[in-house]
């Protein structure tokens, strides 16, 4: 043990882990390059008027130790792949931070074959063609990230179909912002439709997509046509491998408006959407598409959109302010039953105090008959509330919770045989302790937070 603390001679080869079988020390090494990746981040610094770029050799900084150590990390394919194409040497790249700068030039990084982290930002011109060139020699790229960047990319090479790249090892994607000019518009989003179709990735990769609209994209209708291609391919993305049962989540009060697909959750998952570092959290979270300026109800009432979300079976929504997201609240409330009408499972947060009106308003409607007497979510099982802050100023949240579910009870149809409550059982001798109890009776499962 006492030679594992001793100073290395970098010309000893009888040193401890410079004997070590090459499998072994391959094995060592990538379970290194998880926590240490190498990692190339260029970033248009808009107040100083530069380009930062930050190359990261992470683990890549042991083959500086010795020779046989640079041999072995140049020939694992685990280590340093095999790229799909061929840059020259010492090869650069050109962009800007505005119309009215010049380019400048970027030494492209040497260690294109180990990298595993990729994020551009805030860039101006950057070419399509090149950056793919790059990607090209990516095979280990684990985390790609392009937000906020105008594109050079002529209509031709729009137009121009390459082989795809498969990334077998991409976990995260997020294509954010990402433009051209069109018609004197600033957003046009070919370049995100052109990346994201040139990427063959797993699918359990985690995507973000966060196209931006102008007013034309509304008035010749390309703005709901991207949406819909989006959508179509996320989910089939999702659905070539094996996946659990799905859950859509709309987060209408976040910026940008974004709907989550998501792995099935448990209650107790729930939390974990909060804190991304959380080692569960690629798990749950799929793919996020964020509408911007797009009402959610012109979502919605797209019947291709609509088609794709068939066999969702849980709906997530926060209930505070459902009201006010749109000019027609009836309207979009009539949609989100229609569109979701196959769900098992509802859950509702209210994250924001004295403001609960609307989280009662949509339960309430849950419970109305519609239609000669049928319910809205037939196949509802299970109802989720949490979070629902409210609680402290709203001294009759059980009772409530029990009226709705006992109303809903009448209809011979009814299936909601779980009701999970983010806040603990109230005590028995008060009037919302009998109203838990009453609650009790009238479904198997009831879960109290603890």
């Amino acid at each position: 043990m006492s030679d594992l603390h001793s100073p290395i001679d970098r010309s000893d080869t009888r040193s401890p882990i410079s004997v070590l079988p090459v499998e072994l020390f391959i094995r060592i090494a990538d379970f290194v390059a998880s926590d240490d990746p190498p990692t190339w981040i260029v970033r248009g610094d808009t107040e100083r008027e530069l380009i930062v770029t930050e190359n990261i050799l992470g683990f890549l900084v042991i083959t500086h130790v010795c020779s046989r150590w640079r041999s072995v990390c140049h020939g694992a394919l685990e280590l340093w792949g095999s790229a799909t194409s061929a840059l020259a040497e010492k090869s650069t790249l050109h962009v800007s931070i505005d119309h009215s700068i010049p380019t400048v030039r970027i030494l492209v990084p040497p260690i294109l074959p180990a990298l595993r982290v990729l994020s551009f930002s805030t860039l101006w011109d950057l070419p399509m063609m090149s950056v793919l060139d790059i990607l090209a020699q990516t095979p280990l790229l684990e985390r790609l990230h392009f937000n906020e960047c105008h594109w050079s990319m002529t209509p031709d090479e729009a137009r121009q179909e390459r082989p795809k790249l498969v990334m077998s090892r991409l976990t995260s994607l997020t294509l954010d912002d990402l433009y051209t000019l069109r018609d004197g518009a600033w957003y046009n989003n070919c370049p995100l439709e052109y990346l994201y179709n040139h990427i063959d990735l797993p699918s359990d990769t985690l995507v973000t997509l966060s196209p931006c609209f102008s007013d034309l994209d509304f008035e010749d209708g390309s703005a709901i046509r991207l949406l819909q291609r989006l959508f179509a391919r996320v989910l089939a993305d999702i659905r070539r491998g094996p996946s659990p049962p799905l859950c859509v989540h709309i987060a209408w009060l976040d910026s940008p408006k974004p709907i989550y697909l998501t792995a099935l959750p448990t209650f107790g998952d729930l939390a974990i959407f909060k804190y991304p570092s959380h080692p569960r959290h690629r798990e749950l979270q799929r793919a996020k598409i964020g509408l911007h300026t797009i009402g959610l109800e012109e979502v919605l009432l797209d019947e291709s959109i609509v088609n794709t979300l068939k066999g969702v079976e849980m709906l997530s929504i926060p209930t505070d302010r459902i009201t006010r997201i749109s000019g027609n609240y009836l309207f979009l409330e009539e949609a989100l039953f229609s569109v979701f009408s196959d769900i098992r499972i509802l859950r509702i947060s209210q994250t924001t105090k004295n403001n609960s009106t609307d989280t009662w308003l949509f339960l309430h409607e849950l419970a109305e008959f519609v239609r000669s007497d049928t319910l809205k979510y037939p196949r509802l099982e299970e109802i989720w509330i949490s979070p629902i802050v409210s609680v402290a100023v709203d001294a009759h949240v059980v009772r409530k919770v029990a009226g709705i579910v006992a109303q809903r009870d009448k209809h011979p149809d009814n299936r909601i045989h779980t009701v999970r409550l983010g806040i603990p059982r109230p005590s028995g001798d008060s009037e919302e302790g009998v109203s838990a109890a009453e609650l009790e009776s009238l479904v198997p499962n009831v879960e109290w937070a603890a």
